[in-house]
């Protein structure tokens, strides 16, 4: 009796049974697409119409989402598993429909390669699973399921990819090459794939580390990596991929190189080039010798025009507020004089001035310090150099803009390009 749909579409097979001599514990069964690789694109969907009962990540079950049925008066739940990292789409209480997506196949949890683990519990999950039944038994024969992909030649291609499982091992050639070496060492490494081909039903990656030709690998022990292609807007040093506290220069990245621009974290950047995966120091952090902002220290913009620049708080006009319309300014220091908070403006080693603080507008920045020397510059278009940020110089960081970084050093509104532009 056909009660519930396969909650995968396309060309699913059943990889592993419901409690099989081999893995009585395995209260479920396990679903894949042959040939897919990890491609997070892998749509999972409701087997039957309900209600989410919860949507969750777990160190067993990894992302995933249990669902609640009402079948003729029957009550069951289902529970997808292993799903892609943040790919839930529903949460508890929310209503499904039938075939509705709740997510992307993944590989979280406590799994060795990319797969849907599927559930059928009657009537509801329970830690020890004794309601658990076999899914296949209300879902149909798997004979039922569609052939795998046909098989495609092999074919040049370029992107990075994660090693996400050691179940098998590297091969000389794809499917039936000679077995070269275990891909435990490459876990967790970032490769670059130069070709691929299905055969037999399985996708198959040529991974390269630089130069080096490392050999093919089934695509299910993969997961494909996002990135935009970019070019470097200034000489960048560059860290291997497993020195991750970036204490070893490996090479230097020649300004306006192109690169694969994967990820961006808080004080470095993941690239690859050359088809090797590398660190950049990401230019503005945290750490030691970040600053704070004090009641004597912040930055600003005159947002009322009404009263003018006096030389002192309190003291002689000497200035227009309207001729400092859009300027962006450094306060220096904070007076009380006839009743009023005054305010000194500086621009670089200029001394502007006081200005009423009520008169202020302070603008949102971030205390930071620089990972490496910088050039910056006085206009956003980088024609006119100001003066080089030192290493570990501290600045308070304004925004991102276009391809540049706006900050304020020495009491100046400058900018600095960022590490990478989009090609």
């Amino acid at each position: 009796m056909s009660i519930f749909i396969w909650p995968l579409k396309g060309n699913y097979v059943v990889t592993s049974g419901f409690r099989t001599s081999g893995r009585p514990d395995h209260h479920g069964i396990d679903l894949d697409i042959p040939g897919s690789g990890y491609q997070n694109n892998v749509p999972v969907v409701a087997a039957r119409s309900g209600t989410v009962s919860r949507s969750t990540f777990s160190t067993s079950y990894g992302e995933v989402v249990y669902i609640k049925h009402l079948v003729d008066g029957q009550d069951y739940e289902t529970v997808y598993a292993h799903m892609h990292e943040g790919s839930k789409t529903v949460k508890v209480g929310d209503p499904v429909t039938q075939g509705q997506r709740i997510g992307y196949m993944g590989n979280t949890g406590a799994s060795e390669g990319q797969h849907l683990h599927f559930e059928i519990h009657k009537p509801a999950w329970n830690s020890t699973k004794s309601n658990a039944i076999n899914p296949v038994s209300v879902l149909g024969n798997v004979t039922e399921a569609p052939e795998p992909p046909e098989d495609k030649p092999r074919m040049k291609v370029w992107f990075p990819v994660r090693i996400t499982s050691s179940q098998y091992g590297i091969y000389s050639q794809p499917p039936n090459g000679k077995w070269m070496s275990d891909s435990t060492p490459y876990k967790d490494l970032i490769l670059a794939v130069r070709y691929e081909e299905t055969s037999s039903g399985k996708r198959w990656f040529n991974i390269y580390d630089g130069e080096k030709n490392i050999g093919w690998i089934n695509a299910n022990q993969t997961s494909v990596l996002d990135f935009n292609w970019a070019i470097s807007q200034q000489e960048l040093q560059a860290y291997t991929y497993t020195d991750k506290n970036l204490s070893t220069p490996f090479r230097t990245i020649a300004t306006n190189s192109e690169v694969a621009f994967i990820e961006d974290q808080t004080e470095k950047q993941l690239i690859m080039t050359a088809n090797k995966a590398l660190w950049v120091e990401k230019g503005f952090v945290t750490g030691p010798n970040t600053g704070t902002e004090s009641q004597y220290w912040y930055v600003a913009k005159i947002s009322d025009f009404t009263y003018g620049i006096y030389g002192s708080a309190g003291g002689g006009w000497i200035a227009s507020a309207d001729a400092y319309k859009g300027y962006i300014f450094a306060v220096r220091a904070e007076e009380d004089a006839k009743g009023k908070k005054w305010a000194n403006l500086w621009l670089g080693k200029e001394n502007i001035g006081w200005i009423t603080k009520s008169q202020l507008e302070k603008i949102p920045h971030t205390f930071l310090h620089s990972s490496r020397a910088v050039q910056a510059y006085t206009y956003r278009d980088l024609t006119s150099p100001y003066v080089t940020i030192p290493k570990d110089g501290g600045v308070a960081y304004l925004q991102e803009t276009g391809d540049v970084h706006q900050l304020v050093y020495t009491n100046k509104l400058l900018y600095v390009a960022k590490n990478f532009r989009e090609e």
